[in-house]
């Protein structure tokens, strides 16, 4: 007999958090806000992904 998981919601939930700026320069903290805002981008354009940003 096979077990089959129980699976509510097929639905993938992803949260993406912000990037932790190690630096004191201000570009730096820039690309690092951007670079997550990209991701959250990319991410987006898969239907089966539901994105929350944090």
């Amino acid at each position: 007999m096979k077990m089959e998981p129980i699976v509510q919601n097929k639905e993938i939930c992803l949260a993406v958090f912000p990037l932790q700026c190690l630096s004191d320069d201000p570009i730096i903290e820039m690309f690092c806000t951007g670079l997550a805002m990209d991701v959250i981008t990319d991410l987006s354009r898969f239907r089966s992904f539901q994105i929350v940003p944090v």
